[in-house]
């Protein structure tokens, strides 16, 4: 799928001024709104997930799952904004981004299990 879509996601090179981090859940990853656009196919989005996921352990300065990916889509699509430095260093901001995502997550399925067992 990467390999399939690799010129569509190098055509997404340019940073937008509105684009926002955001936290995604199933890829457990920061994530740009500007990093896909609105011909990106779902199928190539779900794809993208662990280079999503590896590239957040770059911003926490952890190591994560999926290198090989990561490494896959540096050499097929390197111009790809999501690749941009900003999107791939440490950073205070972003980690804060992905730990308040996480815990509203955690405590939307805590209100949610305690429902589902009251």
């Amino acid at each position: 799928m990467l390999q399939q879509y690799a010129g569509h996601l190098n055509s997404i090179r340019w940073r937008r001024w509105f684009a926002r981090p955001f936290y995604e859940v199933m890829s457990d990853a920061i994530v740009w709104t500007g990093e896909t656009n609105k011909v990106t196919p779902v199928r190539l989005i779900w794809a993208l997930r662990p280079v999503f996921h590896y590239r957040t352990g770059l911003i926490l300065g952890e190591q994560r799952r999926f290198p090989d990916e990561w490494q896959l889509g540096l050499k097929l699509f390197p111009r790809w904004v999501g690749f941009h430095p900003s999107h791939c260093r440490p950073s205070p901001r972003l980690a804060e981004i992905y730990r308040v995502g996480k815990a509203a997550l955690q405590r939307d399925l805590e209100k949610l299990d305690n429902n589902l067992n009251a």
